[in-house]
C-alpha cells in the first residue's frame, strides 16, 4: 500500500477517536499560547511571574501538552490576555450516530472481508 494511502487510512480510522481529538486540541492550545508569548515578546520567566509559578512549570506545560489540563490552559491564556472559547459544536444529523465512541487508544477493528 502506498504511504499516502496508508496515512489517509490511519487518519480516517482515528479521526473520531477521543484520544486523538483531545491530544490535537491540547497541541493547538499550547501552540496558540507559544505564538502569543512570541507576539508579546514574553519569555517563559516573565510568563511564570504573571502566573505566580516557576519558569520550570511553564517549560513543563509547553513541552508536555498531553499532560495539560483545561484549567492550566485557561490560566495560561488569561495570563496572556487571551479569551478561551469552547470548540465544541453540534454534528450534522447525518454524522451523529455514524460511529461508536472508541475506547481510549484502541481503533475500531475492521470486519474481515467476506470471501466470494
Amino acid at each position: 500500500m502506498e504511504k499516502s494511502a496508508l496515512f489517509a487510512e490511519w487518519l480516517e480510522e482515528f479521526r473520531d477517536d477521543p484520544e486523538y481529538i483531545s491530544h490535537g486540541l491540547l497541541m493547538d492550545a499550547t501552540d496558540l499560547i507559544c505564538r502569543e508569548m512570541e507576539a508579546q515578546g514574553l519569555s517563559r520567566r516573565e510568563l511564570a511571574e504573571r502566573l505566580g509559578v516557576s519558569p520550570q512549570y511553564v517549560t513543563k506545560f509547553l513541552n508536555t501538552p498531553g499532560n495539560t489540563t483545561l484549567l492550566q490552559i485557561v490560566r495560561f491564556a488569561q495570563a496572556l490576555g487571551l479569551d478561551v472559547v469552547s470548540p465544541i459544536v453540534a454534528r450534522p444529523a447525518a454524522k451523529k450516530a455514524s460511529r461508536p465512541v472508541r475506547k481510549a487508544g484502541r481503533p475500531a477493528r475492521r470486519a474481515a472481508a467476506a470471501s466470494p
